[in-house]
């Protein structure tokens, strides 16, 4: 039978119980709207997607304040974090740190600093930024909204979505996996339960699924993304410590603004990138990103994923050392019984469209570009809090501009993002100009982030998107990259950075790419 739903109130089916989606559910139950979450699979599971930013921070103590959820704000710093909730897996995250390996050679740095750096974005543990576990946090969220009159159903997937007159018709099928939170029609033919509702509103919170613009035939433009990368990937215990072995071999570090293990830590390869997210009950996030040709060229992740590992660490010998002893415990199978390494050959797609009449998509369903720079989080926030204004606005003629200005935003942003990844992929296997690449995120956030504490809003788009200027800038060093080869003249490598310090100048504010600072940066604490 058709679940029941609240006629008097607006009717909102959201996709997808992840962290985004569970969020914008509980937002909605606690300003009165009826709210149906409904996910193909069961919490606690297995997720990617863990790092947390200032902007992302911004975002949560906006939305606990402007939505009235006094439980959420905790999450927006380490040290509230830690007081009001130690049961959910979380981890330290003082900043940004990265360390360039060479092929078949253990890492080295000198008293410059040439071959690592690192970047604060905080001044303190106490208001830090913090990695998310994701299997802890998005199922409280989901626990929240459940307790805001949120209706949940799981292990349920949807199969069919139409217009039937002003409101939309949806039609799923159910696992027989147990108890539900609604009841649902079984069928005399049919061993499994279906589901069948009537919303106002559908939200697409799925990422990758993408089941609202797969049913409505909307147009995947994949192809025009610039970054095209692969992650293999998995939680691991027992890795290493990045700080210690750098001690161990007498590297100096007395100037580091902070561990270089609380941080979104990247080792940086000639032909990719590792990350490592340390976790505070000593299980480290950790994946190797590279480009989906060169995974392709070997021809071996698919295949065997471990062997596949196993050749990159052969390759550089500090990170076989910081991994040798590591035991991968995630992701698992649903019975728990086994883990498994988990590959994405490729990681970028986008959507043409965001948003249309009656529906949309949150952020990270609409497009996802690789997890260098930690966008991902303050992206799905960012999108949760627009929804959540445009779902709440009674006045018609406001809310389809809201939904117009959303459907044209976010693809943008998706985009934007993909140009600033680009760029530092076009600087391997040049450590040096990878990450003068990655000051044009520094710069963009920065930039934000000053926004939100002063005017609070960002009247520049999300991460600057909207500044014509840094385009220009970003395709113009991109370009820059691509003709010569940057490896064989050291004074041509250091004649284009000091053009993009220059470019970079009137942003600038906390001095990157200065020789002075021996790539260590410290700012104050954005969030005090």
């Amino acid at each position: 039978m058709p679940m029941s739903l609240d006629g008097d109130r607006p009717q909102v089916l959201v996709c997808g119980s992840g962290c985004a989606g569970s969020l914008l559910a509980w937002i909605l139950a606690r300003q009165g709207l009826s709210v149906v979450l409904i996910d193909s699979q069961r919490h606690p599971r297995f997720a990617i997607g863990e790092s947390s930013t200032p902007l992302a921070d911004f975002y949560l103590e906006q939305m606990a304040e402007r939505y009235g959820l006094p439980q959420l704000a905790p999450l927006a710093r380490w040290g509230s974090w830690q007081r009001a909730y130690p049961q959910l897996g979380c981890g330290k995250k003082r900043g940004f740190s990265y360390y360039g390996h060479a092929e078949h050679a253990s890492f080295c740095d000198n008293d410059q600093h040439g071959h690592s750096l690192l970047v604060a974005a905080s001044d303190c543990d106490e208001v830090s930024d913090t990695h998310w576990l994701r299997a802890d946090v998005d199922q409280w969220l989901c626990q929240q909204a459940t307790a805001a009159g949120v209706t949940l159903i799981e292990n349920t997937r949807i199969n069919s979505i139409a217009r039937d007159g002003l409101r939309w018709r949806v039609q799923g099928t159910g696992h027989d996996s147990g108890d539900t939170s609604i009841p649902l029609h079984v069928s005399s033919n049919h061993p499994n339960k279906t589901f069948e509702c009537f919303p106002d509103w559908i939200v697409d919170a799925t990422g990758s699924g993408g089941v609202v613009p797969r049913a409505l035939g909307v147009e995947r433009i994949d192809h025009e993304l610039r970054t095209r990368t692969g992650s293999l990937f998995g939680h691991f215990a027992n890795v290493g410590s990045m700080t210690k072995w750098v001690k161990s071999m007498g590297i100096p570090i007395s100037d580091d603004p902070f561990d270089g293990d609380d941080a979104a830590q990247h080792h940086v390869l000639d032909d990719g990138w590792v990350w490592m997210l340390r976790f505070s009950h000593g299980v480290t996030s950790v994946g190797f990103t590279r480009p989906t040709h060169v995974w392709q060229q070997e021809g071996l992740a698919e295949r065997d994923p471990g062997s596949a590992w196993d050749n990159i660490l052969e390759r550089y010998p500090t990170l076989a050392d910081l991994l040798g002893q590591a035991k991968l415990v995630g992701p698992t199978f649903r019975d728990g019984s086994s883990a498994s390494l988990a590959w994405m050959p490729r990681i970028s797609r986008l959507w043409r469209e965001a948003a249309g009449d009656g529906w949309l998509a949150l952020p990270s369903t609409v497009g996802v570009i690789d997890p260098l720079h930690s966008t991902g989080l303050a992206h799905a926030l960012s999108g949760v809090q627009r929804s959540a204004d445009l779902l709440l606005t009674t006045d018609r003629r406001t809310q389809l501009e809201l939904l117009d200005k959303y459907r044209r935003e976010v693809v943008d942003e998706v985009r934007w993002i993909d140009r600033l990844v680009s760029s530092c992929y076009a600087g391997l296997p040049d450590f040096q100009l990878f990450t003068a690449a990655c000051s044009f995120y520094f710069i963009a956030a920065i930039d934000c982030e000053h926004e939100l504490r002063t005017l609070g809003k960002l009247s520049h788009g999300f991460l600057g998107c909207q500044r014509l200027q840094w385009r220009h800038l970003v395709d113009d060093f991109t370009f820059r990259l691509g003709q010569v080869d940057w490896r064989r003249s050291a004074a041509a490598r250091q004649r284009l950075i000091t053009d993009l310090r220059q470019s970079i100048a009137p942003w600038n504010k906390v001095g990157l790419l200065d020789p002075v600072h021996n790539n260590r940066f410290s700012r104050s604490a954005t969030k005090a």
